[in-house]
């Protein structure tokens, strides 16, 4: 009888798991199925580390809160969405990339406390974001960070209309 592949990499892990003395002794056979199940779906994952001010990281937070979203999602949302948003216009026009605003690598950085965000993501959308980042020739945060600012002044731009078309 053939096993399936999924089945022989978990007896695999089973294996090694449960002859760890360490483990074996504490494991029980359903926390091992648990264990395996996350490795396995996580394999896929990876994360980035975002360097920001700790006033730009509080932005992030706050502004994932007001949309319910986790901060990891919050970002992908917005990052996924502008380098679709660059990569269609940039495939219509050869050469745009040239004109493009983009952020410059030697960007000043807010005074204040610095901190670091943690975006994780899946490894595709991780090598997205570096492709934009290496695209620009900017840092990965100046990137991620240059992506959310545009997110936000454009919002900013938004309500500002729709509160004069309401005004008039």
């Amino acid at each position: 009888m053939r096993l399936s592949p999924e089945i022989v990499a978990y007896r695999t892990f089973a294996d090694n798991f449960l002859n760890n003395r360490e483990n074996s002794q504490k494991i029980r056979p359903l926390q091992c199925s648990i264990s395996f199940d996350i490795s396995r779906r996580m394999a896929d994952r990876t994360a980035l580390l975002i360097s920001c001010s700790a006033e730009e990281a509080r932005a992030i937070r706050e502004r994932a809160k007001l949309e319910r979203r986790a901060i990891s999602g919050y970002m992908l949302n917005i990052l996924m969405r502008a380098l679709e948003f660059e990569e269609r216009i940039l495939a219509k026009s050869t050469g745009l990339h040239r004109f493009h605003s983009s952020p410059s690598r030697n960007t000043i950085r807010p005074a204040g406390p610095r901190t670091a965000i943690l975006l994780r993501c899946l490894k595709e959308e991780s090598e997205r974001i570096r492709r934009g980042a290496k695209m620009r020739d900017t840092t990965i945060s100046g990137f991620v960070l240059h992506s959310l600012r545009r997110s936000w002044d454009i919002a900013e731009k938004v309500s500002e209309s729709l509160h004069h078309k309401t005004e008039a």
